[in-house]
């Protein structure tokens, strides 16, 4: 958003013309009504219209994004956000990961593979870790 823009108008185009939708969820997102009303709603409401549009939520701290969310298998992990992570750039590279992953395969995608693909990206992370 740039400043001076008429930011509602600005957040609803690009909702409508983007292919894929990150949330990034933590305390504050969650507690902001436009967000809810406006952005998580709409982009919910696209994407059954437009299955080809993909929703994920990347969970940056402890909050409750799940009864906003919940249909879609969030990033890192859905019960360990970012913050929690000792190294948070090792739930970074997580997420990018996944997401590089996920847009290289989108024919052949499915969202429901989206966890083991993360749980498996990280134990395949911590047993180089340990060697």
């Amino acid at each position: 958003l740039e400043a001076g823009s008429e930011w509602k108008e600005e957040i609803q185009r690009n909702l409508k013309e983007a292919d894929v939708v990150f949330f990034m969820c933590s305390i504050s997102f969650i507690r902001t009504e436009y967000i809810r009303e406006h952005e998580i709603k709409k982009a919910i409401e696209q994407r059954k219209q437009n299955p080809e549009k993909i929703l994920i939520p990347i969970v940056l701290n402890f909050c409750e994004w799940e009864p906003y969310l919940s249909d879609y298998t969030a990033l890192p992990f859905k019960l360990c956000p970012i913050s929690n992570f000792s190294n948070q750039d090792m739930g970074w590279y997580l997420c990018t990961k996944a997401i590089r992953k996920m847009l290289g395969n989108r024919d052949g995608f499915n969202e429901k593979e989206l966890e083991k693909m993360v749980k498996d990206l990280y134990e395949e992370m911590v047993s180089r870790k340990d060697h």
